[in-house]
């Protein structure tokens, strides 16, 4: 396909405009690509699994509907013969990242428009790479275990062996709500389904949902529960008023001790006198009862934290959402 000068004059990008204009000048009458015309490519050829219906498109792209594999064809549920395990996998880019770093090694540096072709032997058969291919929205009935396919190790969430799975991977993955965004984890109401709702796709109850945001496959190794917004302000107003009385303990503490002070300094000048006596032992118990009030009440108020791990009404620490 031709592409003519206003066209050429037009493109606002410099590197297209610069790729077109020596193109030309070089006496090329068909730029491949340009405007999203056909181009060649050396792209892996996938070799489907016998239970597989592949459909694909010209540069790299597939939708695979079969059973569960996220590797080779003995992979996952499907490669140990398993039925109820149907899968569908959308792909973009399958072994981009070798593409590019083999690109990137050929032109020593950045790619450039153009540079696009020669980069793999175009006869080399792939199979799923959940590591190497770009793009990803993988969708299967039941996973061996959904973790180990994308190798994470998960020892302190919730297991998700044997269970149906849905993935959404890729370099920058966004989801977009213009209204709002909801995360939900746990099964939905519904009725037939009784008093405790929808059950896991094989049959059984659902096992303590929770929500976890990990980052960086380390990342499990410090997750730790959400703070509860309302329940951490509820926690520190309460924290205020116990600061104010243990201001108003010290300021009693230090009048009684004024006081205890100046009785035993007329105790020790020889006074004897039964009523004198007899407050200066009332303001040292006195003294006594308020130091350990306050003591009492400065633990209740560190065990107060420690409390809150526990799940519980008034826990600022999220039972159900945990974070790294």
């Amino acid at each position: 396909m031709s592409i003519p000068t206003s066209i050429i004059a037009s493109v606002l990008d410099p590197d297209v405009k610069r790729f077109l204009e020596e193109a030309r000048n070089r006496g090329s009458a068909a730029i491949q690509g340009i405007g999203c015309t056909n181009i060649g490519e050396s792209l892996p050829t996938y070799q489907p699994a016998q239970c597989e219906r592949v459909y694909s498109g010209k540069n790299n792209t597939y939708i695979v509907l079969g059973r569960d594999r996220p590797g080779t064809e003995f992979s996952g549920c499907g490669g140990r013969g398993d039925t109820q395990c149907g899968m569908i996998d959308l792909v973009a880019g399958r072994i981009s990242s070798t593409i590019m770093n083999n690109l990137k090694r050929a032109t020593s540096g950045t790619p450039t428009v153009g540079q696009t072709s020669g980069i793999i032997d175009s006869n080399i058969v792939v199979d799923n790479n959940f590591f190497a291919d770009a793009a990803r929205v993988y969708i299967t009935q039941r996973a061996i275990n959904i973790d180990d396919y994308l190798g994470f190790k998960n020892e302190r969430g919730s297991d998700p062996t044997e269970l149906s799975a849905a993935v959404i991977k890729s370099d920058c993955t966004r989801i977009v709500g213009r209204e709002s965004v909801r995360i939900y984890a746990g099964g939905a109401r519904a009725d037939g389904f009784g008093s405790f709702g929808e059950p896991r796709a094989d049959g059984s109850d659902i096992d303590k949902p929770r929500i976890e945001l990990i980052v960086g496959n380390q990342g499990e190794d410090n997750m730790q529960p959400a703070v509860m917004g309302r329940n951490l302000i509820s926690y520190l107003k309460t924290n205020n008023e116990i600061n104010n009385k243990l201001l108003t303990i010290f300021r009693s503490l230090i009048k009684q001790t004024i006081e205890t002070q100046v009785t035993l300094s007329v105790l020790t000048a020889g006074a004897t006198s039964g009523n004198l006596l007899a407050n200066a032992t009332e303001n040292i118990e006195n003294l006594s009862t308020m130091y350990f009030k306050l003591i009492n009440e400065a633990i209740n108020d560190v065990n107060h934290l420690d409390e809150a791990i526990i799940p519980g009404s008034k826990s600022i620490l999220s039972n159900k959402v945990f974070i790294t």
